[in-house]
């Protein structure tokens, strides 16, 4: 995977901008807003299609390919540099840029909500002083995990034994009640990508309702493109200002999801750029492409840039109910597994089998 960090800021803005223009006057045929009676109805008709798409999804399996960079400025990216990065200058950067990238094996069973994932990142961060043009390594390795969330229990799996080259020599699985505080798998999970901060098919239904009461907060347009399909173009209005504080593009050829979601402050300030491609998989669509984009809204920089693809899926083939367990975590033999529902330490054995040791 080529790395890459985001060196000039304005450029990088400007080039993000250039793929989220909705403007009509950019194509041919011009967008035509829906009449009052029109925008609820097809807000609903197309929040039903959306879920219904969605329902037929049992289960779902692949592998997400990741390139993150997160932006840390002043006391945090003097922490962040100090904790993560061996460096002989006294200087600490004002703008630091950390790189990730990797891997997610995910396995999802949306029937018995059970969800499995593994992350890897087989290089240590990469570190960018935006000020100095300066590179710089992490002080720690490469980095993997392994999370199952059931509706029974939770599984965290990660080496606790490195060796030489990076070589993994051990590894603890720790097992929680799922009453414990749920581990957070948004970043880990590519069910997001249904997702505009709430499920885009809720998110329409909610729209259709505000169109009703407060027509002025929600616009709906459409045109057809030829030997394409509709687009429908919905913002979210400050009726006071007129300020569109989120727009979404929804495109026919992707099973009618948001192909862009943009997102404001009530005074125009850019939060949030998303971009994102559906395919067609046994007739079911799911994303295979996000692009996202968070600004800070002070200054307008980027401090979270997020490129995700989605490859080698497999939709509604039968998952191994081991897989939702500790047989999904890859142990080896002598491995260490805590219990802490049972309050109880074992070593795994190849064969699946739990010996109880001391602690």
């Amino acid at each position: 995977m080529k790395i890459r960090f985001l060196i000039n800021k304005s450029s990088v803005t400007t080039v993000v901008m250039c793929m989220f223009v909705f403007s009509s006057q950019a194509s041919q045929p011009q967008f035509e807003k829906l009449d009052l009676i029109s925008t609820p109805r097809e807000l609903n008709l197309l929040s039903s299609t959306l879920k219904a798409n969605y329902d037929k999804i049992k289960s779902w399996q692949g592998i997400v390919y990741f390139h993150d960079i997160v932006v840390y400025k002043d006391q945090a990216a003097s922490d962040h540099f100090k904790r993560n990065i061996n460096s002989q200058s006294s200087t600490c950067p004002k703008e630091l840029q950390a790189l990730y990238a990797g891997t997610i094996e995910f396995k999802i069973d949306c029937e018995n909500n059970s969800f499995f994932s593994h992350t890897v990142r087989p290089e240590p961060v990469d570190y960018l002083d935006v000020v100095q043009q300066k590179n710089y390594a992490s002080i720690l390795g490469p980095w993997q995990k392994t999370i199952i969330l059931t509706s029974e229990y939770q599984i965290e799996c990660y080496p606790d034994r490195w060796g030489k080259d990076n070589q993994v020599l051990g590894k603890i699985a720790k097992k929680k009640s799922v009453q414990s505080q749920r581990i957070d798998i948004r970043g880990v999970d590519p069910r997001m990508c249904f997702n505009a901060g709430i499920a885009v098919w809720d998110l329409l239904y909610q729209l259709a309702q505000a169109s009703e009461s407060q027509p002025d907060g929600v616009w709906v347009e459409k045109k057809q493109i030829p030997e394409q399909g509709l687009l429908y173009q919905i913002s979210v209005v400050d009726p006071r200002s007129g300020q569109s504080m989120m727009t979404l593009l929804l495109d026919e050829t992707m099973g009618y999801y948001p192909k862009y979601i943009v997102t404001k402050t009530k005074d125009g300030k850019l939060l949030s750029e998303i971009s994102m491609e559906f395919v067609k998989i046994d007739d079911i669509f799911v994303p295979n492409k996000k692009i996202e984009k968070q600004y800070d809204k002070q200054d307008g920089g980027i401090v979270r840039s997020s490129d995700w693809s989605i490859e080698q899926m497999h939709i509604n083939n039968m998952i191994p109910s081991e897989t939702f367990t500790y047989k999904g975590c890859g142990l080896n033999d002598n491995d260490t597994v805590k219990d802490e529902i049972a309050q109880k330490t074992y070593r795994y054995k190849s064969d699946g089998q739990l010996i109880e040791v001391d602690e």
